[in-house]
């Protein structure tokens, strides 16, 4: 098993674009569409600041994601990371107890 494999997470993640009908030649729109209709939130323009040592920020107030303008693939990962952090907080911090444990 690989160091950064989590069967937890990795099964949550599947069954959470199986449930959505994520397509993998959108899932740019995807995960934006879904982080608008599950938790309300919104993706305005990108700050200036972000790419200056921030990569994405999420204002749990007015419930704005923002995230700096990089390669597709990067945008990908730190957006699902964003929806992973929404959607299985528990599990991770859960994961990360059990690592520091060992």
């Amino acid at each position: 098993m690989e160091a950064n494999y989590f069967h937890p997470l990795d099964h949550a993640a599947q069954r959470l674009a199986e449930r959505r009908n994520f397509h993998p030649e959108n899932h740019s729109g995807d995960f934006i569409t879904f982080l608008r209709d599950a938790y309300g939130i919104r993706e305005p323009q990108v700050p200036e600041d972000l790419g200056k040592g921030m990569i994405w920020r999420l204002e749990t107030t007015t419930r704005l994601f923002s995230i700096w303008r990089c390669p597709r693939r990067n945008r990908l990962f730190w957006i699902a990371h964003v929806i992973g952090l929404l959607e299985r907080r528990e599990s991770i911090e859960r994961q990360i107890r059990q690592a520091i444990k060992q």
